[in-house]
């Protein structure tokens, strides 16, 4: 008769803790990446909770020298800053003044839409500005030199534009993309947080009064796409940082 011995089950090793969390990190962090590697093969912006991290190292352009103006600075002129974006994913300040929109339409394409045209107070070119500017060149337009106003409403740069609007002495500055097809590049957001800032401290303009084109008080209430609030709100934190 076959005798069965009894076999002790082998003692359990205790669950290093550390070990699980670091195990868990590293699969967080592959997957996150490989989200955003398929998000850009497949054409879609890819957007960070926290995307533009405020660097010491910021354009070495000097904004005083930028902001003179040829006509003197009334007192009061300005009231608000009203920040647009140009709808194209490449171009420059004389394209905005032409109306012209560079990768508009579908990469590469030029569209040119007569009475679009624009000369910005500034605009923030990204890379592509066909200039040879680095990313994140801030353009001075004759508007700021003369002092005139020239912001469009929130509807440009489409054919139902006018130029009535309740933030006439607002202040235009134009960022040179689209943010509801790829993110602005984080030199011309470090461009736009120091120049807004300037701005403000020069006119003195509170932060409630520095305002989106597509700000709900400047829309009337026109629906805000999750691309544009989560910037609008990296934007406002990046400034209260400056």
């Amino acid at each position: 008769m076959a005798v069965t011995a009894n076999k002790k089950s082998p003692a359990k090793k205790p669950v290093d803790i550390h070990r699980v969390i670091y195990v868990l990190g590293a699969l967080v962090v592959t997957l996150t990446l490989t989200v955003a590697v398929l998000a850009v093969a497949g054409g879609r912006p890819v957007h960070w909770s926290r995307p533009y991290m405020l660097s010491a190292t910021i354009s070495n352009q000097n904004l005083s020298r930028l902001l003179k103006t040829a006509a003197p600075l009334p007192p009061r002129r300005w009231d608000y800053i009203i920040i647009y974006q140009s709808g194209g994913l490449s171009g420059n300040s004389s394209d905005l003044a032409t109306g012209q929109m560079i990768g508009g339409v579908g990469a590469g394409n030029r569209v040119t839409q007569p009475g679009l045209g624009v000369d910005f107070h500034f605009v923030v070119d990204n890379a592509a500005n066909g200039i040879h500017r680095p990313d994140g060149n801030v353009e001075v337009g004759t508007a700021w030199k003369e002092q005139f106003s020239t912001a469009p409403f929130f509807s440009w740069p489409h054919f139902n534009h006018h130029f009535y609007s309740p933030y006439a002495n607002a202040v235009g500055v134009c960022l040179i993309g689209n943010i509801n097809r790829r993110p602005f590049t984080g030199s011309q957001v470090r461009s736009l947080v120091r120049l807004v800032r300037s701005l403000q401290v020069r006119l003195n303009i509170p932060d409630s009064r520095v305002k989106f084109q597509w700000s709900p008080s400047v829309t009337g209430g026109k629906p805000v796409t999750a691309n544009q609030s989560a910037f609008s709100r990296a934007f406002y934190a990046m400034l209260d940082r400056y």
